[in-house]
């Protein structure tokens, strides 16, 4: 009679996998690069600098603020889970995989939380100080000012953080022999230095033209490893 912990053992092999099938998180990464993209394009941008009026059109796009920015944590949370999978694939005991992940983890809560303030806390902000006196507003513009470096300094730091994941990681499969791999891991490479770049050519304000400028290479190899995961080559 076999032990019991064997019989478990083998149990647990049988519906829990080492290595996890790549073809939902690949499905994940075709769609998400996709989304991106869309809800940045769509990104609200108030277009006077009155606080009065400020005040009013950050009220009026509220609605539309919290959709994209709430589509953004989305596609940042199903990332996360499908660059996981994708490092369980490519072995996590070796370190430039493992440092993507980190990486990557790190960059997405950077990403997050200047999404939670932008999407959620400036139009609660605008709300409640939209319909006090003028007097009232001088507190409202220095509470969105504090938000907007916030916003800055947290996108900044999401998008170092995830530009050396991509390195990393494009490093692991430029290693590999698979010609498709290792041009998938050049793009990566390319895609990875794309924020230093537009930072150096504009600056190093975050405006909604620098993130698309950095979102579209970033996408794009979103998309090529979401069809390596896809079609099981990686």
């Amino acid at each position: 009679m076999e032990p019991q912990a064997e019989i478990v053992q083998r149990e647990r092999s049988a519906t829990c996998p080492a290595v996890p099938d790549g073809t939902v998180a690949g499905t994940l990464m075709l769609a998400c690069a996709l989304i991106a993209v869309i809800a940045l394009m769509h990104h609200p941008a108030v277009a006077t600098r009155h606080a009065a009026d400020m005040m009013t059109q950050i009220v009026r796009l509220a609605a539309v603020d919290r959709a994209v920015h709430g589509a953004m944590i989305a596609v940042t949370v199903a990332l996360l889970f499908a660059f996981s999978v994708f490092s369980a694939r490519r072995g996590l005991g070796d370190q430039t995989v493992l440092g993507g992940l980190i990486g990557y983890a790190l960059g997405s809560v950077g990403i997050i939380a200047a999404a939670l303030i932008d999407g959620f806390v400036v139009p609660l902000i605008a709300t409640a100080y939209a319909a006090d006196a003028p007097a009232a507003l001088p507190g409202a513009v220095a509470a969105l000012r504090l938000c907007g470096a916030a916003i800055q300094a947290a996108t900044a730091f999401g998008l170092a953080a995830t530009s050396i994941a991509l390195a990393l990681w494009s490093i692991n499969l430029v290693r590999t022999s698979a010609i498709p791999v290792r041009l998938t891991g050049a793009v990566g490479l390319i895609a990875a230095v794309a924020p230093a770049i537009v930072f150096f050519v504009t600056g190093m304000t975050v405006t909604t033209h620098t993130l698309v400028a950095i979102m579209l290479p970033e996408a794009i190899w979103y998309g090529a490893v979401g069809v390596l995961l896809v079609r099981r080559i990686i």
